[in-house]
This record gives structure tokens, C-alpha cells and sequence, in this order.
């Protein structure tokens, strides 16, 4: 007897691994013929596609190369999917792909069970013959019923078959129960393709079967599907599938993007701080997503969505060094937890000291000596009041910045503040006032008398006027 499953709206998993080519495809009962691609198995789930299926239905199909996204309409069915995500829009409503669409050979290919639910469609699979038909509404084909396998005569009766399993998904650890209801005195056991072969169910009472199957710790990879249930009696045999899909989850969510990076030093005091979160499976939770800065909760503040969390402290963090903490936990229940610190800096954490050594009576041709000793990579320059600026100070060992200036003639230095601009390898920027000024100036040029005029006459009192360099104290001695 051939071995036919109905599948309505459920994931197609594939007990036999055929090849991929000796799969075909019905629809209402006439073959599918396809120009490239046909349909294929992939992690235990049928993809069949897309294009092929809905134009012999009479459908439209479009496509945007530069956005990948697939578009399909066929009298009130509207879809669209993007490849590559597990999501896709049939209506206006989101529909969940078990696995993402991809394109093969050219062809946009689709789980069987999204093709089920964009076309409201019975979907089957007759395993003997490796076909998969698609039976629409109204086609007039005749639908097979449930099969009863194996030998002898006689058909089992089961009432019932259920699959219990948290809500939101399956993750390691997880606990996933069944119970089947059927004939009495029969072997009872469960394979979920893609999550477990076989789950023996104990006759608990005469006619009720149940079992559970516990996701082991290291369960990365797994995906799940239908639950399909056996109750054998002798040498016959009968097949049910739980009326809904254990989904499995055992990813943890990826935190990345930080910022301030891990172990970064920035010059701002209320930095903005990031992070992006990716999940593959059932996605994140954000009622779960917790930011901490130093132990306090600031969660509250901070703008949270289902891939990122960002935050900017409303009051300024002292200098030093700061935790952040960021969980995000999945709809399943997988957590991830990232900690990593940065430092709001401080000029005594970037430079340790700046000196300079012409603070004495400098002259024209007298070299000033600059010297600062700070973190390694930095660019440095100094600044002599507003007279001398940007001289350059060279990193002439790691740490150790140091240049020198040359007094000119016409330089005027009047205990002129001496000063160091730091820009650091991140970019981040400091300013540095020397301990020291130079007080004293080169020598000045020698004043002069403009009035009265040299070998002039003058009376019983005289004004002298004169020229000399701003600041000079002029000082007259009159012999006669």
C-alpha cells in the first residue's frame, strides 16, 4: 500500500533521502514542468520553486535583482519574501519560512510549507513516488486520506496524538511531551525529523501513550519539524502528525557593534553607547533586553528595539574606567550576556608631565627645549603664548615627545604661557599647560627720542617722546 501524508500549513520533512532530482511536482493532479531549477531537499525540509509552481497556477512572479526581493500575485494572493530572510509577507501578514528562501540555478526556491500557506492550499507528499502535490480549493481532485501501513487486516484507531512544548520555541535543555490517545496494547514512539529519529512512548494506561524527549546541551544545529507519532499493533502500523510544529532554537543572540568599543578611552563624558543584537531563530525579546552602566539599571532610559539598544548618560560619568553589562534573551529563552569596559579620560591618565626649559633670560639664538612624556602614537605640538605656535614635538622613543625652538631676534616673550596640544591615536584631544613660562624676553631693540630732535634747544622743562617696545620701562638721564 502506498504511504501517503497529508500536510496541510505544516513543514514538509522527509523521512527518505532521495535526490534531489527525482523529486516532481503536481498541481490539481497535472505535473509541474520546470526550466532550471527543480525541487530539492535541504536540512530536511522540501524546497520547491517558486516560479514554477505559481505560473502554472497562472500567477505573476516578479523580481528585483537589487533588493532580492520576490513578488507574486495570483487573484487575491499578494506575496512578497526577500532571499536569504525567514520571513515573508502574504496579504499583508507575516508568515514565518522554516527555513530562508535562497535562489538555485537561477530559481527563487521556498519551503513547502510557505507555498501551502500563500495558496491556502493542501500540500502533500507520496513518498514511494518522491511527488509533491499541491491540491487548491475547488480543483475537483480527490485529496488521499490519512494512511494505515503495514500488514494484515484492520485498521488501528487513534484518537488523538499531542505534542507539548514551551512556548516561543525549543532550546537546549528544553523539555518536549507527547501523548497519543489510540488502540490499546501497541508500541507507541515519535521521530521529529531534523531533531530526533525515534521517542518510545510508554503505555502509561490502557490506550494512552506518552513520552518526552529532553533537547541535549549541545544541541547546535538542530531544527526540528512535524512530529509524527507510530502506533503499531502486530504487523500493522498507522502514522499521525501532531497538529502543530516544534520549532527549535538553541542559537544564543549575537551581541556586537559596542560602542565606545571594548576597552576604548574617550574624551567624552556622556558618550554614546551602543550595541546591535542579531538572532536567527525566533528573534529577540526586548521586554528581556537589560543595560547596565556601573551596576545601575539604565534600561528605563534607553532606546531598545529588536536589534540594537542605544544610550547617553543624562549626567556626566567622572573620569576612569566604566562597566558595561548587556544581556538580550530570545523568544525561545536563549540569553547572551556581554560585558566590556572603556574609559572616560583624563588628561593625568593620557600625559604624564610637560616641561620646558627656557624660562630664564633667553636671548636671540638661545634654543628652548619642549619635553612631554604621554601615551605612545600621539601627535604633539607646542605653543609659546600666541607668538610661537605648532612647533612640533617628534616622538623620539615610545611615550617621549620632544622639540625645540629657536629664539629669533625680533621675538618678544613676556611670561608667555607655555602650552602642548595632545591628540592621541583614537583622535581624542588635550591641552597642556606647562608648570613653567618663559618670563624673561630676548633683549629688546634700543629705544629712541623723537622729541625733542637731537642738538634741539630747550627751555627750563622739557617732555621727551620716544618710541620702545611694548611693555619696556624706559628710563631718561639728562647731563648738561
Amino acid at each position: 500500500m502506498r504511504r501517503v501524508m497529508i500536510l496541510t500549513l505544516a513543514s514538509m520533512a522527509l523521512a527518505t533521502t532521495g535526490a534531489a532530482q527525482s523529486i516532481r511536482v503536481t498541481v490539481n493532479g497535472e505535473p509541474v514542468a520546470f526550466s532550471g531549477a527543480g525541487p530539492r531537499s535541504v536540512g530536511g525540509r522540501i524546497l520547491v520553486p517558486l516560479r514554477g509552481v505559481m505560473e502554472k497556477l497562472g500567477a505573476y512572479v516578479g523580481y528585483d535583482g537589487a533588493t532580492k526581493t520576490v513578488t507574486a500575485n495570483r487573484g487575491d494572493v499578494d506575496l512578497m519574501l526577500v532571499l536569504g530572510q525567514r520571513s515573508a509577507t502574504v496579504n499583508g501578514r507575516s508568515v514565518t519560512l522554516d527555513v530562508p528562501a535562497e535562489q538555485y540555478l537561477g530559481s527563487t526556491m521556498v519551503p513547502l510549507r510557505f507555498m501551502g500557506e500563500a495558496l491556502g492550499a493542501q500540500v502533500l507528499w507520496d513518498a514511494p513516488s518522491m511527488t509533491v502535490q499541491i491540491v487548491t480549493s475547488g480543483s475537483g481532485t480527490t485529496v488521499p486520506t490519512p494512511p494505515t501501513t503495514g500488514t494484515g487486516s484492520g485498521d488501528i484507531d487513534i484518537d488523538s496524538f499531542r505534542a507539548e512544548a514551551p512556548t516561543g520555541g525549543v532550546k537546549a535543555g528544553s523539555i518536549v511531551r507527547f501523548t497519543l490517545i489510540g488502540q490499546r496494547n501497541g508500541q507507541a514512539s515519535v521521530q521529529v525529523p531534523g531533531l530526533a529519529d525515534r521517542i518510545v512512548l510508554q503505555e502509561v494506561s490502557p490506550g494512552r501513550y506518552e513520552g518526552e524527549y529532553r533537547v541535549p546541551a549541545n544541541s547546535s544545529g538542530l531544527s526540528g519539524g512535524a512530529a509524527i507519532a507510530s502506533l503499531r499493533i502486530g504487523g500493522r502500523e498507522r502514522l499521525i502528525q501532531a497538529s502543530d510544529n516544534i520549532r527549535v532554537d538553541t542559537n544564543l543572540p549575537v551581541i556586537e557593534d559596542l560602542l565606545p568599543a571594548k576597552d576604548a578611552r574617550t574624551a567624552q563624558n556622556r558618550p554614546n553607547i551602543s550595541a546591535s543584537f542579531i538572532d536567527e531563530g525566533t528573534g529577540i525579546d526586548t521586554d528581556t533586553v537589560k543595560l547596565t552602566i556601573d551596576g545601575t539599571d539604565v534600561t528605563r532610559q534607553a532606546n531598545v528595539t529588536d536589534r540594537f539598544v542605544s544610550y547617553r548618560p543624562e549626567r556626566a560619568l567622572k573620569p576612569g574606567r566604566h562597566t558595561l553589562v548587556l544581556t538580550v534573551r530570545d523568544r525561545t529563552g536563549n540569553q547572551a550576556r556581554q560585558s566590556w569596559d572603556f574609559t572616560v579620560g583624563d588628561k593625568a591618565d593620557v600625559v604624564k608631565s610637560f616641561e620646558v626649559d627656557g624660562t630664564g633670560d633667553v636671548r636671540p639664538g638661545d634654543v628652548v627645549t619642549f619635553t612631554l612624556i604621554g601615551e605612545p602614537g600621539a601627535t604633539v605640538v607646542a605653543n609659546v603664548g600666541s607668538k610661537a605656535k605648532n612647533i612640533p614635538l617628534r616622538e623620539r622613543q615610545p611615550g617621549v615627545y620632544t622639540g625645540e625652538y629657536t629664539v629669533r631676534s625680533n621675538d618678544q616673550f613676556f611670561n608667555d604661557k607655555v602650552t602642548a596640544r595632545f591628540k592621541a591615536k583614537n583622535g581624542e584631544s588635550y591641552t597642556i599647560e606647562a608648570n613653567s613660562r618663559i618670563a624673561a624676553n630676548a633683549r629688546p631693540n634700543a629705544p629712541t627720542i623723537t622729541s625733542p630732535a637731537d642738538g634741539a634747544k630747550i627751555g627750563d622743562s622739557v617732555t621727551f617722546k620716544g618710541k620702545a617696545a611694548p611693555g619696556s620701562k624706559v628710563r631718561i638721564v639728562v647731563a648738561y
